[in-house]
């Protein structure tokens, strides 16, 4: 396994169901996702467990109990020691990755180093339209200028 993608989640499963849509259009395809989720939320497993077979890469599922608060950091730790990828790329459970981000990511990756991005706010329309149609692509261009 090349890259490990490891998704920070709490609580949002339209957000994921989006999200494991945009990674199955991905053209690198090496890679597993490890769904980090701070809560222990019994929709979250049944919604991993339908989308596992619908796709072509490994999906992990790790989490934890709620009750004593935020603790996001702990449960991406706890993902990074399930990873089996060589690289670690580390996104929120709310960013739609592009379908060359893992390509243009293992381009870039150099031993030693930490790759970073930033995130494109869409604006109301085009996320309640993204929400809407359970889909980000293809992403209208004119509008997102």
């Amino acid at each position: 396994m090349e890259i490990s993608v490891i998704i920070a989640y709490y609580d949002k499963v339209p957000n994921l169901e989006i999200v494991l849509e945009a990674f199955n259009k991905q053209t690198f395809t090496d890679f597993e996702l490890i769904i980090a989720e701070d809560n222990n939320d019994p929709k979250t497993e049944a919604f991993l467990q339908s989308k596992k077979e619908q796709s072509f890469f490994p999906i992990l599922h790790v989490n934890q109990e709620e009750k004593i608060g935020f603790r996001k950091t702990t449960m991406l730790n706890k993902a990074v020691r399930v990873a089996s990828g060589e690289t670690l790329v580390f996104i929120d459970a709310d960013c739609v990755p592009h379908q060359e981000f893992l390509k243009e990511y293992k381009k870039n990756a150099k031993n030693g180093e930490f790759l970073f991005g930033r995130r494109v706010l869409l604006g109301e329309k085009i996320t309640a339209s993204i929400y809407k149609e359970k889909t980000a692509s293809p992403l209208p261009f004119f509008s997102l200028l």
